[in-house]
Parts: C-alpha cells; sequence; structure tokens
C-alpha cells in the first residue's frame, strides 16, 4: 500500500466513477494540503469489464486529472478484492467505484463504496492522523474504518488469506505489523510459523528460519516450528542444527510423524544407518500405510546390513503402492545380493511397468538387468 493516499479502482464505462475523478480533480488543492495523493487505476479490460486501457488514458487526459494515475492488474484487483471481503461482514463483491484510504506506515483507514467525496476523504484521514482522540470522535459515513473495533473485521484472518494465494511478501508485511501490535501469543504464533512455513516453500531460508525462530520463541515446544527450522537448517548446510531440531520436534510431540522421517533420511544421507534405524521404526508404528515410510526404512535396514527385515519393509511399501517403482528395485538389489538373479529379474520386470517410475529408475533397471543376466 502507498502511504497517505486514496487509492480508486474505476472503469470508464462508470458514470460515478467519472463523476468521482472529475469531484477528486477538482479538489486537488485541498488534498494536497491535507497531505493525501490520489492514485486512480482503471480497470478496463480486465475479466468482463467494458473498455481499453487507451479508453481510460483518453478520459483521464479529457478531464485533464491531476493525480496519479494507471492500470490496475489482474493481480492487484484480486488483492483489493480480498480486501474487501475481509474488511466488511458480508462477502460483497468489489464494486466501481471503489477507494481505500490510507494513512501513515501504509495502514488501511478506510474503505469507500462508491463515490467518496473529498471532503470526508480529509475529515477521516485528519481523524485518524490526528490522534487517537479524533479517530474516536469521528462518524464513519460512508467509509468503514479498517481500525475500529465497529468493523467485523481480522487482519490475521486477511494475513491467511493473503497467504493461502501465495502473496507471501504482502502477507509477511501484515506479519510485521500484527507483530508490532497487541496480539494474544497464539495468534502471534500462528502468524510466524505460518510466515515461516511460506518462505520455507519459496526457498528463502533465512526468512523462512527468522520467523521460525520468532514463533520458538513463544512456544519453546511448537513441534511444527522445531521440524520445519530443522527443514531449513539442513537446506542451509547446517545438519547438526538440523539433526538436534528433528529431535526436539518429536520429543515435543511423539506421535508427529514429519520429524521421524525427516531425522531418519538426515541420519541416512550422513552415513549414520544405524541410528537412522531407531526413528524410522518408531515412524513405520505411527504411519503404517505410508509406503514411504517403509521404504525409507526399509533402505536404512539394507544399509546396516539387516537383509531380511529391510525385504520385508520393502514387501510392505510394495504392497501399499504396486504401482510405484522403488520398492520393486529394491528388492531386486537384495536379490542380487542374495545370488538368487531369477527373483531379481522377477522384480525388475514389475518394476519396468510400474506407473511411477522416473528416467533415472528406468536406466537403473536396465543396468540391474544387464547384472542379473551375467
Amino acid at each position: 500500500m502507498p502511504e497517505k493516499a486514496l487509492v480508486v479502482l474505476w472503469a470508464s464505462s462508470c458514470p460515478t466513477c467519472a463523476a468521482e475523478l472529475r469531484a477528486l480533480a477538482a479538489a486537488k488543492p485541498q488534498l494536497d494540503a491535507a497531505g493525501i495523493r490520489v492514485l486512480a487505476l482503471a480497470i478496463d479490460g480486465l475479466g468482463s469489464t467494458p473498455g481499453s486501457p487507451a479508453e481510460a488514458l483518453a478520459f483521464l487526459q479529457q478531464i485533464r486529472f491531476p493525480h496519479g494515475g494507471g492500470m490496475a492488474t489482474e493481480e492487484t484487483l484480486e488483492k483489493f478484492q480480498v480486501l474487501h471481503r475481509e474488511f466488511y461482514y458480508r462477502p460483497y463483491h468489489l464494486p466501481v467505484p471503489a477507494s481505500f484510504l490510507v494513512g501513515s506506515g501504509g495502514k488501511l483507514i478506510s474503505v469507500y463504496r462508491g463515490e467518496a467525496a473529498a471532503a470526508e476523504v480529509i475529515a477521516h484521514f485528519q481523524a485518524v492522523e490526528g490522534g487517537a482522540d479524533r479517530e474516536a470522535a469521528a462518524a464513519p459515513y460512508p467509509g468503514r474504518w479498517i481500525r475500529s473495533e465497529r468493523l467485523y473485521f481480522s487482519p490475521a484472518n486477511y494475513f491467511a488469506r493473503l497467504s493461502d494465494l501465495g502473496w507471501i511478501d504482502d502477507a509477511a508485511a501484515l506479519a510485521e505489523d500484527l507483530w508490532a501490535g497487541e496480539l494474544p501469543d497464539a495468534t502471534r504464533l500462528f502468524v510466524a510459523h505460518r510466515c515461516g512455513a511460506d518462505f520455507l516453500k519459496a526457498g528463502r531460508f533465512p526468512e523462512a528460519q527468522r520467523w521460525f525462530e520468532r514463533a520458538l520463541a513463544i512456544d519453546p515446544e511448537h513441534a511444527q516450528s522445531l521440524n520445519n527450522l530443522g527443514a531449513v537448517l539442513q537446506q542451509s548446510g547446517d545438519r547438526f542444527g538440523a539433526e538436534a531440531s528433528y529431535r526436539s520436534a518429536s520429543a515435543a510431540d511423539p506421535a508427529y510423524a514429519a520429524p521421524l522421517q525427516n531425522l531418519g533420511v538426515l541420519l541416512l544421507k550422513s552415513g549414520r544407518a544405524d541410528e537412522a534405524v531407531g526413528p524410522l521404526a518408531k515412524l513405520v508404528d505411527l504411519t503404517p500405510d505410508d509406503a514411504e515410510a517403509w521404504r525409507t526404512y526399509g533402505a536404512a535396514l539394507a544399509e546396516k546390513g539387516g537383509f531380511s527385515d529391510a525385504e520385508a519393509a520393502y514387501r510392505k511399501a510394495l504392497a501399499l503402492e504396486p504401482d510405484d517403482a522403488a520398492a520393486p528395485i529394491a528388492l531386486a538389489k537384495i536379490s542380487l545380493l542374495r545370488e538368487d538373479p531369477a527373483q531379481a529379474k522377477a522384480f525388475l520386470d514389475q518394476a519396468l511397468v510400474a506407473e511411477r517410475i522416473t528416467p533415472e529408475q528406468t536406466a537403473e533397471v536396465i543396468r540391474l538387468s544387464e547384472a542379473a543376466s551375467k
């Protein structure tokens, strides 16, 4: 959001929009004196809206619009639509004209459905910018205060909606504002963990780590944040920190499967199969219908040298997901180690017809088939 501005969404096909823009043009001296910029964003040509950018620009030139003007994008329009739906108790569609009054620090002051009169906009702006006493005494009509207790508006819900739509930088900017305010610890924990998860998914690990650490400052035993912090540290190359974080997550919530999976894989990749077997055994007890858990457990057992137990784990994975090539390839390797090429070939034939087989796995099947034929 721009600071100290009135953002107007309008269309050249809308007579009320035209009247509002003309009035705002005439009121430029008063708006300038109040320190309010105006930015008119046309929605011509977006979706089913009539008109074109050329028509919108021609209208602004025709009335000699003295304020800022431009075209809204689909993303910009969607963001204002989300804000509008969160702002009003009933989820009305965003009308035009619709105007958003923004104060210092990019804080939304008021939303206007329909024509916004310059004098009322200035009065609302000065009421909020003038301090809490003036804001409390101000009447919200025709705009509706974003910061008043009279509204059915939850900034945390709006934050979650931005996050859901993948606008993580917008969500994080709002989260910073929320973090600086008076919030219950539960809300602060939700916001911090959600931001961390968004940045982790986006591969932005320093930002993810910062938010997960904020979450853990509120609740040091928040298992999801501990687990995700472990993933961040692992991706950043800190395997020891990742291991500690996964172990803490599992200790905080022994019924939480994810840190067991992550810890087992980390230990296995670190050449510590003996240590990986323990958490992976717990994992398959917690998630007996998870084929990936059984495959990982089988890999740890095989690396440790327990081929009979590894075979049983892989057979369980194969029974759960018969269309995945990973388990029959692993079983073929065990069969070759046991010098049973016929059994290995049977598993390899099964792998080749699996629905889920990667090019790399196909190449491995060919290589193993050559070994079984010798």
